[in-house]
């Protein structure tokens, strides 16, 4: 990500106060290199908040947009591991020796880079392994790659830098997220889920990506000892 993927956009701001399909795909998804699946299932959730008739279909369209930002955030960092090389290294290692691999899967996986001639390194394998719908998930690996305390790190980061989480506890946030997430996905709830808890949620995971990323590619988490 370079310096100008990480300035606040005029128009992402327009989509914070406005919620327009338009703005997140132009602007929100461009700016983390969203997969095409993802970029075209939440313009069809926008398309359907911005169309719907009634509340409840509105409702809808706003739990199924946050079930996509928990997928984004998700991707994001499993990009995120293997885009730097600076991890610490130490912590990097202890995550390959605990992971158990299926000898069928690491099949699949080296064929798959073989194919399309990639290199097949820790980073990659750590991150295809690893899943992160859970702040434990998210802090077991990252912890481990960043030698830290992650999300002490990251909420000390927001406050020294002031940016859009600056005054949000982001631990207890994303433990409210994940599980929203898992209410809609294995529970089918149906409980309301207003515009403006939409429009913060969205700027919620748009500072989190930004703070993330800017601290992981600024700081040297080499293990010196």
């Amino acid at each position: 990500m370079n310096q100008k993927d990480r300035s606040k956009p005029e128009s992402l701001i327009k989509f914070i106060e406005n919620a327009t399909a338009e703005n997140f795909i132009k602007e929100y998804a461009a700016m983390i290199n969203l997969k095409k699946r993802y970029e075209t299932n939440i313009q069809l959730v926008f398309e359907i908040e911005e169309k719907a008739s009634t509340e409840e279909l509105k409702s809808h369209a706003r739990r199924l947009a946050h079930v996509y930002f928990v997928s984004i955030l998700e991707m994001f960092l499993k990009e995120l591991i293997y885009a730097i090389y600076h991890w610490n290294i130490k912590g990097r290692d202890e995550l390959l020796e605990k992971q158990s691999y299926n000898l069928a899967e690491a099949f699949e996986v080296f064929k798959e880079r073989e194919l399309v001639s990639k290199e097949i390194t820790k980073e990659y394998l750590i991150a295809h392994f690893n899943s992160f719908q859970s702040l434990q998930q998210i802090e077991f690996v990252f912890d481990r790659l960043t030698g830290k305390k992650f999300f002490n790190a990251i909420s000390n980061y927001s406050k020294n830098t002031n940016s859009g989480n600056k005054d949000v506890d982001i631990s207890r946030t994303l433990i409210d997220f994940f599980a929203v997430r898992n209410k809609i996905v294995h529970e089918c709830n149906i409980e309301p889920y207003s515009i403006d808890k939409m429009k913060t949620n969205a700027k919620f995971i748009y500072n989190l990506l930004i703070d993330i990323s800017n601290y992981c590619e600024s700081t040297d988490h080499n293990y010196k000892g």
